[in-house]
């Protein structure tokens, strides 16, 4: 993994009760990367929880509960490699993670209720959906309850998770949103060093033919722009979405971000990444751009983040990072970014 793929992860600030959806999963080192970081956040937040109430023994969870990762990709062959990654990490993080192979652009599966981890509640619904059975006449038994669980929640259930996570007791209610949304989008990988070294013993007209043609780049940008507008429809107000590639195009990157915040004026502010020490270039414009309109641009798209292996040292990178507000807009100075200690500047 790149030092550059870290970022977008670190801009979304996770906490260790976020429900955080990962739209693109595939290959899956940011989705471990996710719950990761939250296993660490939880860990620490029972440390010092614990020390309070002078016992090491407290579990947080019963007052705070436990963050999830959900992961979504539309190849099942891609969703496998996730699979493969989730299974080798140990009990703490792969826990909280689920996968779900689905077009990201449709998904509407709302996040594990926050008590998803709860026996003593989940008692409690079984014995409601008893109840709600025997109501409709249902057959009883244990058998009977299987199938009648099975006809209800089986198209929300996730494709691959941990035993509690795949119980349809953990599912949220209709409506409930995601705390942070992270769309690491598909693009044409024109920053990255690893893919355009492919095209080294193939020929770099390959290049322009296969990847940057001018159909091919239409297409992955309506995928972006429906990708983003899904992702906003599911985060909740006050959540956080960071939109990323490894495209160095502005079309597939500030053109993108621009006509979004365009969209969506009234609910959508472009918020500082904090403390990202590697160098960076500013917001980049398609040529063909009148000059007020450019400067205009440039100064809207100011708290992105575009890294080139230039000047990063890393490979190619965009970076945006989206908070959602109710209804009103906030004007984001840099003094006013927040101050959440970044291990990529240390």
């Amino acid at each position: 993994m790149n030092l550059s793929s870290a970022i977008p992860v670190f801009a979304l600030d996770i906490q260790p009760t976020d429900h955080v959806l990962d739209m693109c999963a595939a290959p899956g080192i940011k989705l471990l990367l996710t719950a990761e970081f939250m296993a660490q956040k939880w860990m620490a937040m029972r440390s010092a929880v614990g020390s309070e109430k002078g016992t090491t023994h407290f579990n947080c969870a019963d007052e705070a509960g436990y963050g999830t990762v959900t992961g979504v990709d539309i190849h099942r062959h891609r969703a496998l490699n996730c699979r493969s990654l989730v299974s080798s990490v140990d009990l703490l993080v792969n826990s909280r993670i689920r996968l779900y192979v689905s077009d990201a652009t449709k998904f509407d599966t709302p996040p594990p209720h926050d008590r998803w981890w709860d026996i003593g509640e989940k008692r409690a619904w079984l014995a409601a959906q008893r109840e709600e059975q025997a109501r409709i006449g249902a057959a009883a038994g244990k058998k009977a309850m299987h199938n009648y669980l099975k006809s209800r929640f089986n198209s929300q259930l996730p494709w691959h998770a941990s035993k509690a996570l795949r119980d349809p007791f953990s599912l949220g209610p209709q409506g409930k949103l995601y705390d942070k949304v992270l769309i690491d989008a598909e693009c044409t990988h024109d920053g990255s060093m690893s893919s355009i070294s492919k095209y080294r013993s193939r020929g770099l007209e390959r290049l322009a033919t296969d990847v940057l043609n001018p159909e091919r780049l239409k297409q992955v940008c309506n995928l972006q722009s429906r990708l983003l507008e899904n992702g906003w429809r599911l985060l909740r107000p006050g959540g956080l979405l960071v939109y990323s590639t490894c495209s160095l195009l502005p079309s597939q990157n500030e053109q993108v971000v621009l006509e979004f915040l365009d969209r969506h004026s009234d609910t959508a502010v472009l918020e500082p990444i904090p403390q990202v020490k590697i160098p960076s270039l500013g917001p980049q414009v398609a040529p063909g751009v009148r000059p007020a309109d450019e400067e205009r641009m440039i100064n809207k798209l100011r708290h992105c983040v575009r890294l080139d292996p230039r000047v990063s040292n890393t490979s190619g990178m965009f970076i945006a990072r989206l908070r959602k507000c109710s209804g009103f807009m906030v004007d984001y100075q840099s003094s006013d970014a927040p101050t959440t200690p970044n291990p990529m500047g240390s």
